[in-house]
């Protein structure tokens, strides 16, 4: 079955918020990043019984930081390839 919800936040902060509180509520959490999910990965299982919510990331799509002498890049979740 497809998610009951899909929400999309902007920042670490917000995922935290989201994380805690589908806890307290006994929400049941789908990650999606910036994928074009040709594989089903949003799909919730027929044996999950609680709301299912998706939280896709593709928003936070920012490169936070390049370090130009390791070239290791820090970037956020929901970022393309190509970016």
């Amino acid at each position: 079955r497809a998610p009951d919800l899909v929400v999309f936040p902007h920042s670490h902060e917000q995922v935290e918020w989201i994380v805690s509180t589908a806890e307290t509520c006994g929400v049941k959490l789908i990650a999606f990043g910036g994928g074009t999910n040709i594989v089903g990965g949003v799909e919730v299982s027929p044996a999950v019984e609680s709301m299912a919510v998706t939280v896709s990331l593709r928003r936070m799509n920012r490169v936070l930081k390049i370090d130009e002498v390791s070239l290791v890049a820090t970037i956020e979740a929901g970022i393309l390839g190509p970016d």
